[in-house]
Order: structure tokens, then sequence, then C-alpha cells
């Protein structure tokens, strides 16, 4: 697989930005998440052109998963896949369980940079809850479980929903807390032309620049508060697997087994 001396590198669309294997990360024990099994990506209406078509289709995906919302599905429908199992779950439910839509660009329109201490409240919010009764990383895990690999989840830009996700499964496979967020991380450094495209038509400014990097790329405040809401609710990792996805100590070696290797 392409990039594999460099963990969390695109791969090489044309137009989709943050389409990303899992694969490479360390994992304890000198071992390392296998390439060419997991992706994390953005909304696959980007790929357009008969070069990002050809790429997809050559990952071989059995399942892809979308995490968005109904109304951002039927907004921008994936496109069908060659031997694909197209699975659909909200990954961010309000308390009475009814999906929200959480669209960068919505999310961005709703709200104002000097009002941005309202957006990050909302943010915080949702991040604290994604990892919990959450139907959606649920049917992620019993896809990992079943071993349905090559396996892609996305939402719209690959960084929230889809970033959470990412970091449940690395941490699942052992990869460590510190790890895991710079694979989140990096959601803004793929993303920074859209990020300065909205800058540019805000205007500088330190909290113009906050507001943008809020809303449309990622700041580590926001993971650590998913991660630290686990502990406390938990302890520890290891019961949170098991309360929520019903994977034991026996079990997460068993994945640990399925989806890293020995690392070189």
């Amino acid at each position: 697989m392409p990039n594999e001396k460099q963990p969390g590198t695109p791969l090489p669309f044309e137009e989709v930005r943050n389409f990303r294997d899992l694969g490479g990360w360390e994992a304890g024990e000198g071992r390392r998440v296998k390439y060419g099994l997991l992706y994390r990506a953005p909304q696959l209406d980007e790929v357009r052109s008969s070069a990002d078509r050809a790429l997809l289709e050559s990952l071989g995906l059995r399942v892809c998963l979308d995490l968005r919302s109904s109304l951002e599905r039927q907004r921008r429908p994936d496109p069908a896949l060659p031997g694909a199992e197209m699975l659909a779950s909200s990954a961010i439910l309000d308390e009475k369980g009814q999906e929200i839509n959480f669209d960068p660009q919505d999310v961005a329109s709703a709200h104002r940079p000097d009002k941005l201490e309202e957006a990050r409240a909302e943010l915080d919010l949702y991040y604290c809850r994604m990892p919990f009764a959450n139907p959606a990383y649920r049917l992620l895990f019993r896809c990992l479980r079943e071993e349905k690999v090559p396996l892609c989840f996305h939402c719209s830009a690959g960084k929230d929903r889809t970033g959470v996700a990412a970091a449940l499964v690395l941490l699942c496979l052992g990869v460590d807390r510190q790890t895991v967020l710079e694979d989140y991380l990096l959601s803004a450094r793929w993303r920074q032309p859209v990020m300065e495209a909205a800058l540019k038509a805000l205007g500088p400014g330190e909290q113009n620049q906050a507001f943008v990097s809020l809303t449309l790329g990622v700041v580590p405040e926001l993971l650590g508060r998913s991660l630290d809401a686990i502990l406390r609710v938990y302890g520890d990792f290891g019961r949170y697997f098991r309360a929520e996805y019903g994977i034991d100590e026996i079990e997460r070696a068993r994945l640990r087994q399925m989806y890293t290797e020995p690392a070189e």
C-alpha cells in the first residue's frame, strides 16, 4: 500500500482530502497496525474523477460505513461500490436519540467568530457524548469483530465523527493516547486549503483563526474531552471496550492479532 513509511498520510486521490489508511501506527509490544484493512475518510461523493474512482475500487472494500445523519446522506449520497456493503448509522445523536447534522460547513454557518465559546461548548458536548451508547460505533466494532475488512468509515470531512471513531479503533488495538492524538490532529494538516479559504473569507485575526480551527479543522482539546469522559465513567479503556462493545481482554487480544503485525 502507498505511504507505508509515513502513517497518517492521505491516499493519493486527485480531489478527495483526508482519506487515510490507519495502517502503520505503532501499537505497542513491537507491533503496528496493518495496512490495507482500515480506512478513515470524508464523504465519498468527492470521488469524481476516473482516477479517483479507480483508486477507491482498488481498495477492495467489503464494508463502507457512513457516520453522517440521514439529511447529510440525502444531500450528498455515497456512490455505490462493487462488492461493498453500504452501511449507515449517524454517529451524533441528541439527548432524545435524534440525529444531529454535523457537516463542518453547517456547524460553521450556525455560529459566528464572535460567539466562539458557544461553538466550543456545543462541540465539547457532542465529543463527550459520542463515545457512549453510540449505535454507529457499535456497528463499526461489530464489523471489526466479524472481520469485514477492508473497511472504510467516514463522515462529511473525516475529522470529528470519523476522528473519534478512529481514535477508539486505534486505542482498542493498543495504540497509545499520544499517537491517537497525532492521527486525529493530522486532519487539520490535510484540510489546510479548506481552512485557508474560510479564513480568507472571514478576514485575519486571532479570533477568526480560532473559529476556523475549531469548526473546520481539529483541536486537541476536543478529542481529549472524549477520552477523558471515558476514563471518568469507566476508569480505564479496557472496562470501556468491555461495557460498550462486549470486547473483553481475550477478544481485544484477538483483534490485535487480526489487525496488527510485527513492526519492521
